[in-house]
């Protein structure tokens, strides 16, 4: 016969539920199957005991409920990090990014996520287009563009931080544009002269009627307006989409859109043009893909690659805007994939833990250097059209190494068995289904992320094409901070689903305060039906089933909560969970 079990606590106090009292309540609660499993938890939740099922099963005709395991269970340390955004942290990087990152952050009083985001954005707008990186087949290749956006409310430095950030790229573009600027001029003035001669000539011709010689005439003067030189740039932070698809055909069809405005997020959602998303061009420049547009008054618009890195610290009611967007604009955005493209930070806010009464921590004048230094570096890359092999222009191409390909491959293998659907069709173990238009992309993400860190590491020897196992590491623990950010900006969207690490963090705070061994789901999903008062926002009627389960998954990835118990009661089952006694330390 199998002992019942008996907690530190509950021998202290001589507690036990003894068969016949388990009948009693069986009698009692003979048709509230579901009552009787209250009760005996209820008995275990206050005394600590289980009563002894194998016998009660003998005499009583319960089935066992298989507590057997638990009494010996081994904790792992709870991983509170998982139920909240914790930072996403620069580390990953190399030191002098690193640096850097943390400087700025420490010296604004900001969460260190918007400076790293921001970084990255701006090392994607100098690399990008320098070239590709392959995953495990060799038809699959990623560019270095990637799309960041940092959510924090107002009155959080956002400009200091991007100023900081990419100040390199700001001061390359005042340079390069001073260095042709005389050259410049004086083209701009040949065009314009182009351009009213051409008028001119068609004014005569429609007047005279002889068309011949003025349009052989145009001819020539329309290969003058080819010979514009258009003013370097790297990034742009404003704009339409008409004007950065002209900046695209002027700038070697590259361009970052960075800000630490909310505005650019309308564009890039594609808010004008009478209200129609129109994000076609964006969504071909984030992979490279070939682009033409027609629509601008009959003109041919054809770019061959096209890319385009984002990189945008905006306010929280900037995304929730994206929660109204339904059919229109912004619904699009997110139905055609556009959302899913995102890396996305949404960090705690500091405003109201700030400190104003010490000297504020300057950046040290040597990792600002070392920063700058590194950036300009990158810069001076060549570009890809410079890269030649035999006369034929190449893109390089960073493969990963042996160790990297596989770390990579044991990394997709688990994101898969967290998203999408079980063999059966459900979705409800997998914390990450209602986020898979996010998680999807992941694949492709973490290639660019490697790709950056690759370059940032390897600022003296560029030529360098394998992707080392430590890079591969250091993006993955890149990727794994970001998820829960990812989750909490779904949630911000209207995603209701979303197994949102605030629900989590929730649901863990209330069992702290509740101090159990155990918790019944159906105490805390019908709350109703018991007497502890769970919050209101896990019941039933306010959250479906399926963003409870991946809630609790949730739970379970960070050793708060174990596993089902499942209660067998004659009529249906009842679910226990047992709780890490550490959260209580």
């Amino acid at each position: 016969m199998e002992e019942s079990y008996t907690s530190e606590s509950a021998k202290a106090s001589g507690a036990q539920m003894s068969v016949e009292d388990i009948g009693k309540l069986n009698r009692k609660h003979k048709r509230q199957p579901e009552q009787f499993a209250q009760e005996i938890m209820a008995h275990i939740q206050t005394k600590g005991t289980f009563p002894p099922f194998p016998e009660v099963a003998k005499t009583h005709e319960i089935k066992p409920c298989d507590f057997s395991r638990f009494p010996g269970q081994t904790w792992g340390e709870p991983d509170l990090g998982l139920l909240g955004c914790s930072e996403i942290t620069p580390e990953f990087m190399p030191e002098w990014f690193a640096k850097y990152a943390r400087a700025i952050a420490d010296n604004t009083q900001t969460p260190v996520t918007m400076a790293t985001l921001l970084g990255l954005s701006a090392l994607a707008t100098v690399l990008q287009g320098k070239a590709l990186v392959q995953g495990l087949s060799k038809s699959h290749k990623e560019e270095l563009v990637i799309w960041t956006v940092t959510v924090l409310p107002p009155g959080n430095q956002k400009s200091p931080v991007f100023k900081a950030m990419t100040e390199p790229l700001r001061d390359w573009q005042v340079e390069e544009g001073k260095r042709g600027e005389q050259e410049r001029e004086a083209r701009n003035e040949q065009i314009d002269i182009a351009k009213r001669r051409i008028e001119r000539l068609k004014k005569e011709a429609a007047e005279t009627g002889d068309a011949e010689q003025a349009l052989s005439e145009i001819a020539k003067l329309k290969e003058v307006l080819k010979t514009a030189i258009p003013k370097p740039l790297l990034y742009v932070s404003k704009g339409t989409m008409e004007g950065i698809r002209d900046i695209l055909k002027q700038n070697g069809e590259k361009i970052g859109i960075l800000s630490a405005e909310g505005g650019l997020f309308d564009l890039v959602c594609g808010l004008y043009n009478a209200g129609e998303a129109d994000i076609d061009l964006l969504l071909h420049a984030f992979f490279g893909e070939y682009f033409n547009d027609n629509r601008a008054g009959g003109v041919m618009y054809e770019l061959l690659r096209p890319l385009i890195t984002l990189g945008l610290a905006v306010q929280p009611v900037i995304l929730s805007s994206l929660a109204s967007g339904g059919s229109g604009s912004k619904g699009k955005f997110r139905a055609r994939g556009g959302a899913g493209r995102f890396i996305y930070g949404v960090p705690t806010s500091l405003v109201g833990q700030r400190s104003v009464e010490k000297e504020p921590t300057e950046v040290p004048p040597e990792v600002e250097h070392d920063y700058k230094d590194r950036m300009m570096r990158l810069l001076r890359l060549l570009p890809e059209h410079a890269n030649t092999v035999e006369g034929t222009v190449y893109t390089p191409v960073l493969v990963l190494d042996p160790q990297a390909r596989a770390l990579y491959k044991r990394w997709w293998s688990s994101l898969e068995r967290r998203h999408g659907t079980d063999s059966s069709g459900k979705s409800d173990d997998r914390d990450l289904a209602a986020i898979q238009d996010w998680t999807t992309k992941s694949q492709g993400t973490i290639l660019r992320i490697a790709g950056l860190i690759h370059f940032a590491k390897h600022v003296e020897n560029a030529t360098k094409v394998e992707i080392d196992g430590d890079t591969m590491s250091a993006a993955i623990r890149f990727y794994d901070q970001a998820v829960p950010h990812a989750q909490a900006a779904y949630f911000l969207m209207g995603d209701s689903k979303a197994p949102t690490n605030k629900r989590a963090h929730e649901l863990y705070e209330w069992l702290v305060s509740e101090r159990r061994e155990y918790f019944l789901e159906s105490l805390v999903r019908e709350p109703e039906k018991g007497t502890t008062k769970a919050p209101s926002v896990f019941a039933s009627k306010n959250m479906p089933a399926e963003q409870w389960h991946q809630i609790l998954k949730v739970l379970e990835r960070a050793n708060v909560v174990s596993g089902p118990i499942r209660i067998e009661t004659g009529g249906r089952p009842a679910l226990a969970r047992r709780i890490n006694p550490a959260i209580y330390a």
